[in-house]
């Protein structure tokens, strides 16, 4: 009969050195740090990441927006470059993603419209006046349209004026 540890070796244990370029940091799994792996995983799976952070805020939406907010009160700047850099690289897409949450939200989007023109009204103005200029066929073809799908309104519009300068005439 054999001693159990007779054919066993001590070993000595050699820490894993991380080969990431963060060798200060503990290591996790193929010779990088948690933060490395996490980043090159996501890389080689983004559909799979996309997934799994979609199940993850749909699962605690609430937990989700909280630390986004703390994100963004941590990184401001820097989370406005990324996003900056994303509108860069790609402007027709977001335009595209506006659009869509315009259709959805149209009651927000417009309420989010009124507070922002009453806020800036000189803003809104030059906007105008540049949206006009830089293509004026385009802007009385919408006044046209406009008129077109709204004549009782243009009617009643008409009617409170001259009733207005009646009144207005008669107290002279």
């Amino acid at each position: 009969m054999r001693h159990p540890q007779s054919h066993h070796t001590t070993a000595v244990h050699m820490p894993k050195v991380n080969t990431c370029g963060h060798p200060e940091r503990k290591h996790v799994a193929k010779g990088m740090c948690c933060a490395c792996y996490k980043s090159t995983w996501y890389a080689a799976n983004p559909e799979r990441a996309r997934e799994q952070r979609r199940a993850r805020y749909a699962a605690n939406p609430e937990r989700a927006r909280e630390q986004d907010r703390a994100r963004y009160a941590a990184n401001p700047e820097r989370i406005n470059e990324q996003k900056r850099a994303r509108y860069a690289a790609n402007p027709e897409l977001k335009r595209e993603q506006d659009r869509a949450w315009r259709e959805a939200n149209r009651e927000r989007a417009r309420e989010q419209a009124r507070v922002w023109y009453a806020a800036n009204p000189e803003r809104a103005r030059e906007q105008a006046r540049a949206r006009y200029a830089a293509n004026p066929e385009h802007a009385r073809e919408q006044q046209r349209a406009w008129r077109e799908a709204n004549r009782e309104r243009i009617n009643e519009q008409k009617r409170a004026r001259r009733a207005k300068k009646k009144a207005e005439s008669k107290c002279k």
